[in-house]
This record gives structure tokens, sequence and C-alpha cells, in this order.
């Protein structure tokens, strides 16, 4: 890894590939700018590539050692394909003021979901227009999918369920607790990670097979 970036986001398709991407702190020397991605395979890391040449990058997904999907957080979307990186596509943003903030990609579909709660589908030919998530709110939201059929968006207090890109129910947490990560394995499983009103307190809520729990770790 490279000492004058920071870390932002990391995917990983098994023990031996995973992805990161990086964001330039203040503190880089002159000559760094925009956003790098850096590769581990076999238990080697890759020097950093610049993939955006102007934008840190917010947040990957790949679905396998060749395939991922970068964002920045101006809506830039960024495909790695067999060693390589370019430029896919730009989001529908709802408003220029709109964050885009996390990303899902799981085979032959994507979600991501901006600072303001609004979600967006892409189905391997373009993305949709911006939705507006349950419980939307201007803040730190994430979103996993397990595979399409689904995905979970977390904003506000609410945790929202996706089937096939369509809105399925939502879980409504307890006002003084705010998810702030969730990762989703496959179809049925799904953990949701929050922090209490002290913000020193923790929990992990555990969606699976149609239920849903609380366990403090």
């Amino acid at each position: 890894m490279d000492v004058h970036t920071y870390a932002d986001s990391v995917s990983c398709v098994s023990s031996s590939f995973c992805m990161v991407v990086d964001s330039l702190p203040d503190i880089s020397p002159a000559g760094y700018q925009g956003g790098y991605a850096f590769s581990y395979s076999h238990g080697m890391w890759s020097s950093g590539q610049r993939v955006d040449p102007d934008e840190m990058l917010q947040s990957v997904s790949c679905t396998s050692p060749s395939f991922c999907l970068a964002v920045d957080p101006l809506g830039s979307v960024f495909a790695y394909s067999d060693g390589k990186w370019s430029v896919k596509a730009r989001f529908p943003m709802k408003s220029s003021v709109d964050l885009m903030q996390a990303i899902s990609c799981v085979p032959r579909f994507c979600m991501a979901v901006d600072g303001y709660g609004f979600v967006y589908t892409y189905d391997g030919g373009r993305w949709s227009s911006g939705q507006a998530s349950e419980g939307r709110e201007a803040g730190r939201n994430a979103i996993s999918c397990g595979s399409i059929s689904l995905c979970i968006v977390v904003s506000g207090n609410v945790a929202s369920m996706y089937r096939d890109g369509r809105g399925d129910g939502a879980h409504i947490f307890s006002p003084y607790t705010f998810p702030t990560a969730v990762s989703c394995a496959s179809s049925w499983y799904c953990d949701v990670g929050a922090v209490g009103r002290a913000m020193n307190e923790s929990d992990i809520f555990t969606y699976s097979l149609g239920s849903r729990g609380s366990a403090k770790p």
C-alpha cells in the first residue's frame, strides 16, 4: 500500500484477490492527485494505479478477480476489467450536491447509494435514476448485495431491503441506533453494524431467512 493515501473501501472475492481504493489526504506530496486503486493477488499487493485523475475513489465492489466497479463522490463510475481501469459511466445524480457513497455488485447487477439515501440500480446496460430509500437521510449511508434477490441499504436508522432492484420492506431501528455498515453474504444472510446513542456502544444486527435479531460483539 501507499503511505501517501488513505484506504477508503475494500472488496474481496476470495482469499487470494481483493481490491482497495484510496483517497488523498492533505499531507500528500506534490504530484499526488485523484483516486488510486491497489489490487491484492496471491499474497502480493500491486503498486497504486491512478484511476480517477481528479477525485478520490469513494467505494469499490468486485464480482471476480477480473471485474470491479468503483465510484467517486461526484458519481463517475470506473470499471476494472482484465487488469485495466477505464471510465464506465456517470450516475444520473438527483442533484448537484449529492455525493455518491457506496456501491455493491453481484454478477450482472449493481446497486449504489448516495449521501442523501437515493438508490441507483445497474442491470448491465445502464444506471437507473435515483429512488429514495425508506428512512432516507443525509449522512453516512451504506449498501450491500448478497445476490440480485437481496440488497440492503442503511440510511438514518432504517435498513431497507431490495429484491431484484425493487424495494421490499424495511426494518426501523430504535431512535438511538444508527446503522453505519452492512455486509450481505448471500440472498438470505446479512449483518448490519450500528452504533448507539453514546457512540461508544456497538451492535451487530443479523438478517437471516427473514428473521431479524441483534447481538453485541
